[in-house]
């Protein structure tokens, strides 16, 4: 095992010729040693720690059953071990048994217990995961009542009222996106509000809500167009740029969001000065993630249609054969099999006809050369894909 921490010898051990004080010293240590493997794992992949938190849990659980010890506490902690262990190996049965755990805690901490609001947050977060594993809609929807009874355990003053927003807000996005109901968006904005005024400036989750609060802004002027919520959502983007300085291990997403907001501006107001900030941060995303990195691709590809889009606006051949290049470098990070091969090739496909009609008596250079036959390809293989399905 690649961790220090120590097991108790007899974790599976039979404990029922012990005295309650020995079985209460017992379960305490179990839970003890478990919560101490579970912290491990929440950031490290170690499949014998997680395993050995696991078992002192399920021992401690054993124990519990009894009546001694906090028996929700102890059933949440396996739930929340479980979910761990679903997401580092993909066992569709440790989701359930996380479920299936974290509503017998649930049901031990009726309304107006102490510890309810976690059994409910813990439970809902857990549904959430499944249904975007399973997509069942039964799963989604008890997830957002479960937020939302969370929520009202947690009144105005409350110091969790802004991660319990939080979550209520996600789930009501998911639900937008699943389901396409205006009501949850605007819901999930209205609650995206009130936990960013809950976390002023210097606040831990202050960045996190402005990027949330910013990204449903955006999705609300796609579907209504709403120029205010554009500009907001602009604004609220520039602000987590700025918590993201040079170094930060976010600023890389940070200036992504704040550059595809600002070119999606740029196609419904016109504005050059837009356009070219996109390019300028878009080369930045591009810097912090040279060769190697798995988020190259998609800021190549990303560069390279702000790039196309200026191409058509300022007619700059510059413009037009940088994107190509791009294009030409994301192609190369997404071999046959990738899933974002087919609008990688799509997209070259489009520049280099774009390329095409707009030159004459071009010298023909390695990328141009490259790029065509990426883009006969291209076409090539659409007509196998449409030849198939006819």
């Amino acid at each position: 095992m690649s961790t220090n921490l120590a097991v108790p010898e007899d974790v599976g051990a039979n404990v029922s010729t012990l005295s309650k004080a020995a079985k209460y010293e017992r379960w305490h240590t179990l839970v003890v040693r478990g919560r101490e493997f579970y912290v491990h794992c929440q950031t490290t992949v170690d499949n014998a720690a997680l395993q050995e938190a696991v078992e002192c849990f399920q021992a401690a659980a054993r124990i519990s059953s009894e009546g001694i010890g906090d028996v929700p506490y102890t059933f949440n902690l396996l739930g929340l071990t479980m979910k761990i262990r679903f997401e580092q190996c993909g066992d569709p049965a440790d989701l359930n048994d996380c479920i299936t755990k974290h509503g017998e805690a649930l049901e031990l901490t009726p309304p107006g217990h102490s510890n309810r609001s976690f059994s409910l947050m813990n439970l809902a977060n857990a549904l959430l995961l499944r249904f975007r594993e399973v997509g069942d809609r039964a799963d989604l929807d008890d997830c957002i009542t479960k937020h939302g009874e969370v929520l009202e355990l947690r009144p105005p003053g409350d110091p969790e009222r802004c991660s319990s927003l939080m979550n209520l807000a996600g789930a009501l996005s998911v639900r937008f996106g699943h389901v396409g109901d205006r009501a949850d968006l605007d819901d999930c904005i209205a609650k995206h509000r009130e936990a960013l005024e809950l976390t002023p400036p210097g606040h831990p989750y202050r960045a996190v809500g402005l990027m949330n609060f910013a990204t449903a802004l955006k999705t609300r002027f796609e579907q209504v167009g709403d120029h205010a919520d554009l500009n907001d959502c602009l604004t609220k983007y520039g602000e987590a740029l700025e918590l993201a300085p040079p170094g930060h291990p976010n600023r890389s997403y940070a200036l992504m969001n704040l550059a595809n907001a600002l070119l999606l501006r740029f196609h419904r107001v016109g504005d050059r000065a837009d356009l070219d900030d996109c390019i300028t941060k878009h080369g930045e995303v591009l810097e912090l993630r040279p060769p190697g990195h798995p988020d190259r691709s998609s800021s190549l590809m990303n560069l390279g249609g702000a790039l196309l889009a200026r191409f058509g606006h300022v007619r700059d051949r510059a413009d037009l054969d940088d994107c190509i290049a791009k294009y030409g470098e994301a192609l190369e990070l997404t071999p046959p099999g990738n899933s974002t091969r087919s609008s990688n090739l799509r997209s070259l496909a489009l520049a280099v006809s774009t390329s095409a009609r707009s030159i004459v008596n071009v010298k023909p250079t390695y990328v141009l050369l490259s790029s065509l036959f990426a883009c006969n390809t291209y076409l090539y293989s659409s007509a196998i894909d449409l030849s198939s399905q006819m």
